[in-house]
């Protein structure tokens, strides 16, 4: 079985769930996870470990690694330089046959049932996304972040600029890997919550259902749904939850819950349409192509005033 390292990047306060995230992990025991961050940490589950340092610590370490100021001035721009862990963390991933960076925004599921060996053997940079990407482990992969391809910038444009690319993303490493025909694996085989609607459902055009919820079940990520009034279901490797902050654990079982967009849920057995109701109700076609509109507009006039910002310190 290939040895593999999930690399968790993140300073300042962890998410309230953070317990539920490590729980998740605790489930996946032939997967180890490494948290760097500035935080105390207690009660890791053993194929979790963590490297305390500050931000700025782990800024001197990005910069060590380049011949170049790279511009790392928050955490968040940390996403930019997930691509390039490989390098940046060398020394944490020795000995691992792959290497992948998450997000903590999320809920693991059954990752080896997805990621076997055979699929392993046959890619070297795994699912599209930043919220989990896998690489594998070696020099010439792990400098491929330095290719061209990126429809964001290169990757000394995105490192020494004080701006979000997502780089991490579609537009940017994946782009890399598609340009330079490397082999990358990229079915949406997690589910992606959409930050467009209130109830939470698939982002993108990933089919959803009229009565559906989410649920994390002893190690699995799962959605249940009713259709033709038959009970449904069917697995992710992960769930990635949009907008998280204000969420809350509302129930103390860890290993059976309902994840929803006002928080985490207990969960007796298979959700019925009641729990579903209740939990992540559909309020119609109309109220969500509201919600939809609404959100189109706001970006636009996001857009409209980066862009005027940017004109005026041109003037």
């Amino acid at each position: 079985m290939y040895k593999i390292c999930i690399l968790g990047i993140y300073f300042g306060n962890l998410p309230s769930y953070f317990p539920l995230w490590l729980e998740s992990c605790k489930y996946n025991s032939t997967v180890d996870f490494l948290i760097i961050n500035d935080q105390n940490i207690t009660d890791l589950p053993v194929n979790v470990r963590q490297v305390k340092m500050s931000f700025n610590d782990f800024r001197v370490l990005v910069q060590s690694k380049f011949d170049f100021p790279v511009s790392l001035e928050r955490p968040y721009k940390i996403c930019d330089f997930k691509p390039a862990f490989g390098l940046i963390c060398s020394e944490y991933i020795q000995g691992y046959d792959f290497w992948g960076h998450c997000d903590f925004d999320m809920i693991f599921g059954d990752i080896r049932k997805y990621i076997t060996d055979d699929l392993l053997n046959s890619y070297d940079k795994i699912l599209p996304l930043g919220h989990l990407s896998i690489y594998r482990n070696n020099e010439e992969n792990n400098s491929r972040f330095k290719l061209s391809g990126s429809l964001v910038g290169d990757y000394k444009k995105v490192f020494t600029t004080d701006k979000s690319f997502a780089f991490d993303e579609t537009r940017g490493i994946y782009q890399i890997y598609k340009t330079n025909f490397l082999p990358v694996y990229d079915k949406r085989i997690f589910a992606d919550i959409s930050s467009i609607y209130r109830r939470f459902r698939l982002a993108l055009d990933d089919v959803n259902y009229e009565y559906q919820i989410f649920s994390f079940d002893k190690g699995r990520i799962f959605r249940e749904y009713i259709l033709n009034r038959k009970y449904n279901k069917e697995e992710f490797i992960y769930l990635h939850i949009k907008k998280p902050k204000h969420l809350e654990i509302k129930t103390d079982n860890y290993q059976r819950y309902f994840i929803t967009n006002t928080g985490f849920y207990e969960k007796n057995g298979d959700a019925t349409l009641d729990d579903i109701e209740k939990y992540n109700k559909y309020r119609g076609a109309l109220f969500e192509q509201s919600e939809k509109i609404a959100f189109i507009i706001k970006n636009k006039y996001q857009r409209f005033i980066e862009k005027l910002k940017e004109f005026t310190k041109v003037k």
